[in-house]
């Protein structure tokens, strides 16, 4: 879905949340350090993420990363 979208629009904001029929008890919206990679592959430049329901996935490597790629990652 990334790499499709970055064909797309080739810069861009990718946006992460729930869908109205998902169960918070056990399935959360997840990023991770692939997501970085897959984006900054992609040409994507920044990521929203839906505050307190997305689960990032080793969030050291995730956010250097991210600095790296200066991809940025806000919460909403």
């Amino acid at each position: 879905m990334i790499a499709r979208a970055g064909e797309l629009v080739h810069r861009g904001v990718l946006v992460k949340m729930m869908r109205s029929d998902q169960d918070l008890r056990y399935d959360l919206p997840t990023v991770g350090a692939n997501t970085i990679e897959n984006m900054h592959n992609a040409g994507l430049t920044c990521l929203a993420v839906e505050s307190g329901r997305t689960l990032i996935l080793e969030p050291d490597k995730f956010f250097n990363l991210s600095e790296k790629y200066k991809i940025s990652v806000i919460g909403i």
